[in-house]
């Protein structure tokens, strides 16, 4: 047997799709085949090397593609996939495009090695459902003499048939369905099969099957829709000022709801001052708006039928927090409610007037005007929670003092003077801390002034320009407070000897309805900053000592302290103060000139400072060596000048300098000495090798004595004679540090061998 076998290049390709309409929530294959219809997957799939295979969606809202093997958790690589999945998403119309190239070119697997591509549209379309009523059990439950709107997700998109069939023997209900999609219901009972069928422009069409139940109602049933989320546990009451949903439901006699009905329900309540009862946008449902606290009963029922009939509790209770209906004139209130949203959203806070200033974000509430105002929270249209706020003029006020004197030290220091207004608190609320409150005051408008004056002013002295004063709010007390700032001004010499207090003031102005109120002022002492007539003090070995003068007022003569850095080199004597003219003279001087030279350094100051105010000055001491150092002729100070001389570092560090320059100059005189001499000898001695100027008197070996002393008479010959070679001759010049090679035996010259007797 035979077959054909036939190979060829890849001249095209194109995307096989089974259907160019898919359903939304299902799937179809794609996969890649050749032009002409001999041309399958199995022609190009394995190729080898294998080529590329590219897939693309327009939209992927509209169809996704899969491998294969995507539930496996596989992803194969472009190579060799050339199959994949559709699924369907959303409606829409999608093209899905294919790339096809060779990963190696020159391989003949495609003609001239060109990319081809190909293109398909593919319509996806929603299933057909039913809206309205929404279904679970496949049935449609209603009462005689009922007409109902059906409603489909293909209404005015496409042609809707509606066709109602009974069992053959069965007593069916009087249903029709018009063109229009309402369902009428006669007054006989049973049940019946609907079916309607959605006929698509590209040709499909989709069909739905349930059935129609016609029965009386058995009982009807209260329920809240609206729902509410505490922050924290569970909700005791409904909040004042919500709306709330409430749901009129018919059930059968084994409790299945009912998609629609004829019955006219009527409602009453025991107290119509409590809620706002009316009929919502939709059947069976009524909205209900909480106008004040209370319980409050109410009652639904069937008019035709008074039997069918259900009660529910109402309560309401006040949920902004804290429950005050009165606030004084200034005062703070940090507003807060238990409730929170499921969505994530804060919820804004509002007042109805200007009697009322709240931050949107935080509910902190200063009360700027005397009224009434409603403050509103509104988280969203089923939740505007209100409360009625009245503000209240002050009766009184009250100013604290924190401090004993008030001084010009230290710049922008600030004293802090609380403020009450009418013996209350200053902010009500636990719901939000002190930092909070003054971060959310911080463009409302406090509703007291303070100010402060000297009772002894000079001309160009006021305390406008020592002092800057402003209400605040303090986050640390929790209290409005008068602050006052210190400004660092250069206001001359008579400020440091001003004798004045300081008096704090603080009113409530005049208002609308708010009379003018004023709080007892605090009087303190004023204690300004003392003042050092000279920067800096000069002292020298001829004059050492000197004075500083100090102006400050009487009252803090004996609290200025003056220390000087080395206490053991310089000494202050005690203070010479002068009442009429407010000065302190200070005597400074050095404690012992004879040592200023050893001991002499550049940190030297002297710190002038007042623990009451906190003031502190440094001076610098500079030291002048005006002549050389004194020699005192008295035993008593030769004995200490001798003693502080040994015990000093110098005088021991020259001692050892004088040591070891002695020792060199020792050891450099012995060098040019006996160093020169040695030399001479030794070139002495090397120049007696010539024996022709030894002495007579020395013995002289031949050269025939050495050879033979040097070579036992058993000695070969051969030996003997090459013994030359490891002899040294001397050079031309007879010098004994030069040695030559003998170019032959004839020149080769034996050095004599000699002993010196002792």
């Amino acid at each position: 047997d035979s077959i054909d076998v036939y190979v060829l290049k890849l001249s095209g390709v194109k995307i096989h799709s089974p259907l160019t309409q898919l359903k939304i929530g299902t799937w179809m294959p794609l996969f890649a085949v050749g032009i002409t219809d001999n041309v399958t997957p199995f022609s190009f799939g394995s190729a080898i090397p294998p080529l590329s295979f590219s897939w693309t969606v327009s939209n992927s809202k509209v169809a996704t593609l899969q491998s294969v093997y995507h539930k496996t958790g596989l992803n194969l690589p472009r190579e060799s996939n050339f199959a994949t999945h559709l699924v369907a998403m959303g409606p829409g119309i999608i093209t899905v495009q294919l790339r096809v190239k060779p990963t190696l070119k020159g391989k003949n697997q495609i003609v001239l090695d060109k990319e081809f591509r190909d293109e398909l549209q593919i319509e996806v379309f929603d299933g057909l459902t039913l809206i309205s009523p929404s279904m679970v059990d496949g049935y449609i439950l209603v009462t005689a003499n009922t007409e109902m709107q059906l409603k489909t997700n293909r209404d005015n998109s496409v042609r809707l048939l509606y066709k109602t069939s009974s069992r053959p023997g069965e007593k069916a209900p009087e249903v029709t369905v018009r063109e229009n999609g309402i369902l009428s219901t006669g007054s006989k009972t049973g049940q019946i099969t609907l079916m309607i069928s959605a006929v698509e422009d590209f040709g499909i069409n989709q069909t739905m099957v349930f059935n129609v139940i016609v029965k009386p109602v058995s009982f009807l049933m209260l329920s809240v829709d609206t729902v509410f989320k505490s922050k924290s546990g569970s909700l005791s009451a409904l909040p004042l000022g919500a709306t709330l949903s409430i749901h009129v439901s018919f059930h059968d006699e084994i409790g299945h709801t009912f998609h629609a009905t004829n019955i006219q329900t009527k409602f009453t309540c025991n107290r119509y001052d409590l809620l706002q009862i009316v009929n919502g946008a939709e059947n069976n449902t009524l909205l209900i708006k909480t106008t004040n606290a209370g319980q409050t009963l109410l009652k639904v029922w069937n008019a035709d039928d008074r039997k069918l009939a259900d009660y529910i509790n109402i309560p309401v209770k006040q949920a902004i927090v804290p429950q005050m209906a009165t606030m004084k004139f200034g005062q703070i209130f940090c507003f807060d409610v238990p409730l929170s949203s499921s969505k994530g959203v804060k919820g804004m806070w509002a007042s109805s007037s200007g009697a009322i200033t709240i931050n949107q974000d935080t509910g902190v509430a200063v009360a700027t005007n005397i009224g009434k105002s409603y403050v509103t929270f509104n988280m969203s249209s089923d939740l505007n929670i209100v409360t009625e706020v009245v503000v209240e003029a002050v009766g009184e006020i009250f100013l604290e003092n924190t401090t004993a004197f008030v001084s010009n030290v230290g710049h922008q220091k600030v004293y802090l003077f609380p403020v009450k207004l009418s013996h209350q608190k200053s902010f009500i609320g636990g719901n939000c801390p002190a930092s909070l409150v003054a971060a959310s005051l911080a463009k409302a408008i406090l509703p007291f002034i303070c100010h402060v004056e000297l009772t002894s002013e000079l001309q160009d002295i006021t305390a406008e320009n020592l002092f800057t004063v402003l209400p605040d709010f303090d986050e640390y007390s929790g209290n409005f407070v008068c602050k006052v700032t210190v400004e660092s001004k250069n206001l001359g010499l008579s400020l440091t000897t001003l004798m004045s207090n300081v008096i704090v003031h603080v009113t409530i102005p005049s208002e609308e309805n708010q009379p003018v109120i004023s709080a007892h002022s605090e009087t303190l002492p004023f204690y300004p900053g003392f003042h050092i007539h000279s920067l800096e003090l000069y002292l020298s070995t001829t004059n050492p000592q000197s004075t500083l003068r100090l102006s400050t007022i009487s009252a803090l003569f004996e609290h200025i302290l003056v220390t000087a850095s080395d206490p053991s080199f310089i000494e202050v004597l005690p203070p010479q103060p002068d009442i009429t003219t407010s000065i302190i003279v200070y005597l400074i001087r050095l404690r012992d000139v004879s040592t200023v030279w050893d001991r002499l350094r550049t940190d030297l100051y002297l710190d002038f400072s007042c623990p009451l105010t906190g003031q502190h000055v440094h001076i610098p001491v500079y030291i002048k060596l005006t002549d050389s150092k004194q020699i005192v002729s008295d035993s008593k100070n030769k004995d200490r000048s001798f003693t502080e001389v040994t015990t000093s570092q110098t005088f021991w560090f020259l001692i050892l300098l004088f040591i070891t320059a002695f020792f060199l100059i020792l050891a450099l005189a012995y060098q040019i000495r006996y160093g020169a001499q040695r030399v001479s000898d030794r070139h002495d001695v090397f120049l007696q090798h010539q024996y022709k100027n030894s002495s007579p008197h020395t013995p002289v070996l031949t050269p025939k004595e050495v050879q033979r002393n040097r070579y036992p008479e058993e000695t070969p010959q051969s030996i003997r004679n090459t013994s030359h070679l490891f002899h040294r001759s001397f050079n031309s010049s007879g010098s004994p540090y030069h040695f030559q090679q003998p170019r032959s035996r004839q020149n080769v010259f034996h050095p004599t061998l000699w002993s010196v007797e002792n």
